[in-house]
């Protein structure tokens, strides 16, 4: 009768101390999940992996260093068995080239598509 005499000089009888105190307590929980992340008590929230796209296939690609009294229809012809793909192996070399495809030098390096 003592806690029954305690709970009543404070003014609330024992079953609404017991409703009030249940009731912070579901709210608490209910706080601390949203805070931290439902289902995820390391108080940060799981970024999911992104996918990465992977790296575009480059074309597959062979090096050819210039010799003397080579041009790019030569090369073609020693590559591709024809004169007509200069302009595939030009295309491939435009930065290494420049903006003249008949001025190649010795000692470049070609990349010849395949």
């Amino acid at each position: 009768m003592a806690d029954k005499d305690m709970w009543n000089k404070k003014g609330i009888a024992p079953e609404d101390a017991m409703a009030n105190a249940t009731k912070k307590a579901e709210k608490a929980s209910k706080d601390m999940r949203a805070a931290k992340g439902a289902g995820n008590f390391g108080g940060t929230k799981k970024e999911e992996p992104v996918a990465t796209p992977p790296p575009a296939p480059q074309a597959a690609m062979t090096e050819y260093t210039v010799v003397s009294g080579d041009n790019l229809s030569a090369i073609s012809e020693k590559h591709y068995g024809t004169q007509a793909k200069w302009k595939e192996i030009y295309e491939a070399n435009k930065e290494t080239i420049g903006d003249n495809p008949s001025l190649i030098r010795v000692g470049q390096v070609l990349k010849i598509p395949k």
